[in-house]
């Protein structure tokens, strides 16, 4: 009976892998900032991962945005443009809040969702360490209320896009559920 149970879960567990590998889906939400023109997702999910692209402090143009008064002159209004998304231009505390927002908003974009709690890895990109207590206290913060917070690569003294005081990536995993 044992021999016949673990053929059973070895069966399954294979046929997962097979049926999994190479389907990778594209995660999009107009929640967070459209991917500038290149060749790259905000996400892909690759069986029970997904791996949030770098995210940056931007936030869409609205007449009640933070960032800036005025729109892009680009923008067209259209969540989809790259150009309608913003700086904040702020504190590393209020830059930290918004990449995490998006990368949120993306999460929650998942099938199935998921949220901060179950990112299992980010690396974080800061332009300088002068701002690595101040980030680091509105980080923490967010992830206060997770059992186990993600482990955390920090580079700091790095140029970022847009002059942005901050990057994040991150990747989430979960367990395989075969029963429901």
């Amino acid at each position: 009976m044992r021999t016949r149970c673990f053929a059973v879960f070895l069966m399954l567990t294979l046929f997962s892998t097979v049926s999994l590998a190479g389907k990778n889906k594209v995660i999009y939400t107009d929640e967070a900032p459209a991917p500038a023109p290149g060749a790259y997702s905000q996400a892909i999910q690759s069986g029970n991962s997904i791996f949030v692209a770098g995210q940056l402090p931007l936030e869409f143009y609205s007449y009640t945005a933070t960032a800036v008064p005025n729109p892009p002159p680009d923008c067209d209004g259209n969540k989809e443009d790259a150009d309608c998304w913003i700086l904040v231009n702020s504190t590393i505390q209020m830059q930290t809040t918004t990449v995490l927002n998006n990368i949120e908003a993306i999460l929650a974009a998942a099938k199935p969702p998921r949220n901060l709690c179950d990112i299992t890895m980010a690396t974080v990109y800061l332009n300088s360490s002068a701002n690595s207590a101040d980030f680091n206290s509105t980080y923490v913060a967010r992830f206060a209320d997770c059992d186990n917070p993600p482990a955390r690569a920090t580079i700091t003294n790095v140029g970022i896009p847009k002059n942005a005081l901050l990057e994040i990536s991150v990747i989430t995993t979960y367990p395989f559920s075969f029963f429901p």
